[in-house]
């Protein structure tokens, strides 16, 4: 089981990796079909950091693409704060 989690999370650094990548080339609505595939490998094998990661960069482009309003997204990213300062 050890080696499936050290699998998983080879995966996820290398599919951040890209999302950083897309990010860097101002294309940051493709990677949101990735943040939401690494946000369930990380809920899977537990690791709180992707998770907030992932939850930060997807509240992110849901305020980039007029989704959601400022508060809603002030809402999600003071629960990630409080998530990780907990971590």
């Amino acid at each position: 089981m050890k080696s499936l989690k050290n699998v998983l999370r080879l995966k996820m650094k290398m599919l951040f990796n890209c999302c950083t990548a897309f990010r860097l080339n101002n294309q940051v609505k493709k990677t949101k079909p990735i943040l939401n595939q690494i946000l369930k490998m990380a809920i899977s094998v537990h690791d709180g950091l992707i998770i907030c990661e992932c939850e930060f960069r997807l509240a992110e482009i849901d305020w980039l693409e007029g989704k959601e309003s400022i508060n809603s997204i002030h809402s999600k990213v003071e629960k990630i704060l409080i998530t990780l300062s907990e971590l």
